[in-house]
Parts: structure tokens; C-alpha cells; sequence
């Protein structure tokens, strides 16, 4: 398998790829990689692709069984092909020696077992889809942690994608129409169709999607975003307060940009009318809490506290309008939000049968909406729905053995965390890891960070930044 075998690129690559870059500081090669990974990160919402198979499950369109080539999958092989050429010149006659950490063997075996399970997944062709997947998932993570990216030039590429894409879910909710275009990989939608996601208050209201096919998956980016429009909004205040006699009309403009961005993007959340993504960002702030407090900055505490209370505002101003969206949805008691909460809890229910039936070795990677049809075949294809928990997920299709090794990984990820806080312990850090956090915790309440192709690289993406080296 050439896809089995690039876990060994990747973790060799990964081993280059940081000297590489502390070595040739002007290597062009290198820095045409780190521009082209932070357009990446830019372009990682627009779903443009083209589609090779239609799933199809009872006459009709099954997503999950969808086969599909997206655009940024194109930049990330450009990418992974520019860093293997510039290793092969610059180690060319030399002696390499590759250490793996015991991170790199979890994910070995996790390779390993994933492409064994295609001896008893229900579908192979499936399994081996979602593996293609991961591996791309996992060379972002390797690029992520090894590539040496600037913080700066990072945050503000989740900053100027998160802009666009609130200043996009503003429009959407203000009309109440999605306007199709294929090239931005974009789906014509209003509230009046059937199927699409809304939320009922003095009427029924579409919620924004941005460019992505799930208000949830909007959420979840631009909490992400938001979390790094933070980290930028620290090295202004620094910077500032540092040196408030050198304050130029750049630093203005800005300041300006900033806390603009932080209302639009803080907004654009809003109408996403994400419960996970609230509760994500919830808990990522209050990380950002605990870790200043550790730090014991209190410039940076006064100034957090401010933007805290711009982001509130943003909420009561939007309450004051369309209050009762927010209570139904927050309240849960409205018949769609009653609808919605019965649904979660029957799919937890079918999780867990899922997993007694195939509690070992699990129904395969991919595969678990396969696995609710060969249950009851009986029903329309949009109902075939991933259980909304990522862990319940993963232990359906992976079973024991698998999830075991996902635990080892992720484990191992938190040893370097660990390890790499005792060394250096500063804002930037603790941004990176409120970007993790937010991730686990939507993660407990969705499925599409496992199973979906946007999720899929935004999990493993921002897993790679909480162990990023400097």
C-alpha cells in the first residue's frame, strides 16, 4: 500500500523538516511551503471538490458514502511534494538518522490497524477512502508541529478565513438564502427547503453556514479563529503598552482591524447558533483564564477582560433583536430543539448497540453510517447520521483495539504538552492549546471532526499546533 508506507515520509519528513528550517532560515523552498500551508489554512473552509462516486442509500444522496477530491487536497499535495523534493537535495550523500517518539510508533500502529480492518470492515472501498483521509490528516499534523510556522502569520491566516467567512454568515442570515456556486464548492439553500438547518423563534430562521455544508462546522472554525484572533490582539496590547510613545498609524489600522474583526467574527458565531461551538469557546476562554493567572500578567488579565466584555456586547446587542432565538436554542425547549435532543440521545443509543456487536475490532473506519442501514434499511438516506460524539464514534468503528491506540496517541500528545509548558510557558503557548481544547470539546458533541473531510483536517491541524516547535 503507497499510503501505508507514507507514514514513514511522514515521520522522517517531520524529523527534517524543523532543522531544515532552523538551518536555512532564507531557504526559499522553505518559506514558499510555510505561505503555501497558511493559504491552506485560508482555503481549508471552501468545499469546492469533484465528486467520482455518489453515495446513494435508498434512492438517496448519502454523504458519507460520497467519494471526493477537494481543492485543498490538491494544495496539501503541493505542499508534501515541495517539502520530500527539498529533503532529497539537502540530505542528498549525507547519513540521516530517524528517531521516532513513542507519539510516532501509536501512530504507526494506528495506521497498521486501520488498513488491516479492511479484512472485516462492511464496506472496504469505504474504509480505504476514510484512511486516505487520515493520512492526509495526519501529514498536516506532522507539518503543523514541525514546519516552524511564524505565530503571527498563522493567526492571521485563521483571522482573515474566520472574517470572511462571518461577514458571509452575516449576509446569509440577514437574507435568509444561500446563493449556490459550484467553484466555491457551495450549495444554493433557503429556509423554506426541507432539510435545511433553522432554529424557530417569532418565525422560522435560517442558521449561517459560511461556505461549509453544517452551521456546526462554522461554529467550529470560527471559535478556532476567534481563539487566534486573541493571540494577536495580546502581541498588540504588548506591543503597545510596552511602547505606547511609538504608536504609528500602522499600529492604529491595526487596532482598528482587530477589534473589528473580534465583533464581526464574534457575530457570525452567533448566528451560527452552534451549542458546541458556544460551549467550546466557553471553555477555551476560560483556559486562557487560568493560564494568564499562571503567568501572573496582570496588564494582559485587564486587557483579556476587556475583550471578554466586547464579545458580551456583541451578544446582548444581538439578544435585544432576536433574544428569543437565543433562549429557545440555549433553553432547549422549543419543538425543534426537543426534536433535536431526542435524536442525539437515540443515536448515543445506536452507538452503543454498534459497539456491543462489533466490540473488538470494530465496524471500520468510515463505515458507521453502513452499519446503522445493515440495521434498518428502511429509512431515507439523510437519517443515516454519524452518533454526535466523537469518542462513541471512534469506538464503533474502531472497537477496543482501535480506540486503545487512539488513547496512546492522544496520551502522548499530552506528554509533549506537558513537557513543552515546563520549558516555555508564555501566551502564545496557552492560545495554541485553548485551540486544542475547544477542539476536544466540540468534539464531545459532533461528529464532524472524525467524519467528515473538513473536520478530518481541521482535528488533526490544530492537534499538530498544540505541540508546534518553535
Amino acid at each position: 500500500m503507497i499510503k501505508c508506507s507514507s507514514f514513514m515520509i511522514m515521520t522522517n519528513v517531520s524529523n527534517i523538516v524543523i532543522s531544515l528550517s532552523n538551518k536555512y532560515k532564507n531557504m526559499k523552498l522553505i518559506k514558499i511551503v510555510q505561505y503555501l500551508f497558511y493559504l491552506l489554512i485560508f482555503a481549508l473552509p471552501w468545499q469546492t471538490r469533484l465528486i467520482y462516486q455518489t453515495g446513494e442509500l435508498n434512492g438517496g444522496f448519502w454523504e458519507y458514502g460520497t467519494k471526493a477530491l477537494y481543492g485543498t487536497e490538491i494544495l496539501l499535495a503541493v505542499i508534501f511534494i515541495l517539502i520530500i523534493s527539498q529533503i532529497v537535495i539537502s540530505i542528498k550523500g549525507q547519513k540521516i538518522e530517524w528517531q521516532l517518539r513513542p507519539l510516532d510508533y501509536f501512530i504507526l500502529g494506528f495506521i497498521i490497524f486501520i488498513l488491516l480492518s479492511t479484512f472485516w470492515s462492511i464496506d472496504c472501498s469505504q474504509t480505504l477512502y476514510y484512511f486516505s483521509l487520515l493520512i492526509e490528516g495526519l501529514a498536516l499534523f506532522y507539518l503543523a508541529s514541525r514546519l516552524g510556522l511564524k505565530f503571527r502569520l498563522l493567526s492571521y491566516s485563521f483571522v482573515f478565513s474566520g472574517l470572511l467567512q462571518s461577514i458571509l454568515a452575516i449576509q446569509q442570515f440577514l437574507t435568509q438564502m444561500i446563493y449556490g456556486n459550484k467553484w466555491l464548492g457551495m450549495a444554493s439553500q433557503n429556509v423554506t427547503d426541507l432539510g435545511v438547518s433553522t432554529i424557530e423563534g417569532a418565525g422560522r430562521f435560517m442558521r449561517a453556514y459560511g461556505s461549509l455544508s453544517h452551521p456546526n462546522m462554522l461554529g467550529g472554525w470560527l471559535v478556532v479563529c476567534i481563539i487566534f484572533l486573541l493571540g494577536l490582539l495580546f502581541q498588540y496590547q504588548k506591543r503597545f503598552y510596552h511602547a505606547p510613545w511609538k504608536v504609528s498609524k500602522a499600529l492604529i489600522g491595526q487596532a482598528i482591524f482587530l477589534f473589528s474583526s473580534l465583533v464581526i467574527m464574534t457575530y457570525g458565531l452567533v448566528l451560527s447558533f452552534s451549542r458546541s461551538a458556544w460551549i467550546g469557546l466557553i471553555v477555551a476562554m476560560i483556559f486562557i483564564w487560568i493560564g494568564l493567572f499562571k503567568q501572573k500578567k496582570k496588564d494582559l488579565l485587564k486587557f483579556y477582560l476587556r475583550l471578554n466584555l466586547i464579545i458580551l456586547l456583541v451578544i446582548v446587542l444581538f439578544s435585544m433583536v432576536y433574544g428569543q432565538l437565543l433562549i429557545n436554542r440555549v433553553s432547549v425547549e422549543s419543538r425543534l430543539e426537543v426534536q433535536s435532543i431526542d435524536q442525539r440521545l437515540q443515536g448515543y443509543g445506536q452507538a452503543f448497540s454498534i459497539f456491543k456487536a462489533h466490540s473488538l475490532v470494530g465496524v471500520g473506519l468510515g463505515n458507521y453510517t453502513a452499519a446503522l442501514y445493515e440495521v434498518d434499511n428502511t429509512r431515507p438516506a439523510w437519517e443515516y447520521q454519524p452518533v454526535h460524539n466523537l469518542d462513541l464514534l471512534t469506538m464503533a468503528e474502531l472497537g477496543i483495539i482501535g480506540e486503545l491506540i487512539l488513547i496512546g496517541i492522544f496520551i502522548s500528545i499530552l506528554l509533549i504538552i506537558f513537557k513543552q509548558w515546563r520549558v516555555r510557558a508564555e501566551e502564545n503557548r496557552v492560545i495554541l492549546l485553548s485551540a486544542a481544547l475547544a477542539i476536544v470539546v466540540m468534539a464531545i458533541f459532533d461528529h464532524y471532526l472524525w467524519s467528515l473531510y473538513f473536520g478530518i483536517l481541521l482535528f488533526w491541524l490544530i492537534l499538530g499546533l498544540s505541540i508546534r516547535e518553535e
